[in-house]
């Protein structure tokens, strides 16, 4: 499993203002990159059916759209990506403007999604037991695989891509093409998946537990 290894300092832009230098080993390879200061939070509310945009230093709107019954999100570094449960599809959003820039047909209720670095977001389809695998440069899936009975979650570690399967209680691990690698036993109903930097955490919500991997 890779290490990720990475430092966060802020500093003066040259305009003045603060800006953030992420710097450090990232699988392999050795990153160096600036970030503007935006400090954006984006809300998914399902039963509203909306995306909301707020300002995380004051907690006011600055914007909205209208997603049918949105759930998880993921942000590739310049869009906001969001599964969209009852139209079965996946929902590319411009940060700045609250706008939509497309909707990607996936799989069956899908719950959850992850990027994973190379130019795809994966997504957890919750009601096809599959996850799907959608490029960002064509908007389109090129692949949907198999995983275990009502996946609730996924993330990626950079190598492999995982899914926390709530009614087969497993976390599946699939490789970058979508090959099933192993399907581990975990406690009653998985409802979270992460990746620390070097362990895959999972959370189960009727064993009330927290596993490592």
């Amino acid at each position: 499993m890779s290490t990720i290894k990475l430092s966060v300092k802020s500093f003066r832009n040259r305009a003045g203002s603060t800006s953030w230098r992420v710097s450090g080993m990232l699988h392999g390879e050795r990153i160096r990159k600036n970030f503007k200061d935006r400090l954006d939070v984006y809300v998914a509310n399902e039963s509203g059916s909306s995306v909301i945009k707020f300002k995380a230093s004051d907690q006011t709107a600055q914007g909205s759209i209208t997603i049918p019954a949105p759930r998880g999100m993921c942000f590739d570094g310049a869009t906001l990506w969001v599964a969209s449960n009852s139209q079965g599809a996946l929902v590319a959003v411009n940060p700045a403007s609250v706008s939509v820039i497309g909707s990607i047909p996936v799989g069956n209720a899908p719950v959850d999604c992850c990027y994973d670095g190379n130019g795809y977001i994966w997504v957890a389809n919750q009601g096809a037991n599959s996850v799907s695998k959608v490029s960002i440069a064509s908007m389109s899936v090129v692949g949907t695989y198999p995983v275990g009975t009502s996946p609730v979650a996924i993330c990626t570690d950079g190598q492999f891509i995982w899914t926390a399967d709530s009614a087969s209680n497993t976390a599946t691990q699939l490789d970058m093409d979508g090959n099933k690698i192993g399907q581990y036993a975990i406690g009653a109903s998985p409802a979270g998946i992460c990746f620390d930097g070097i362990n895959i955490w999972v959370t189960t919500k009727a064993g009330k537990a927290l596993y490592r991997r």
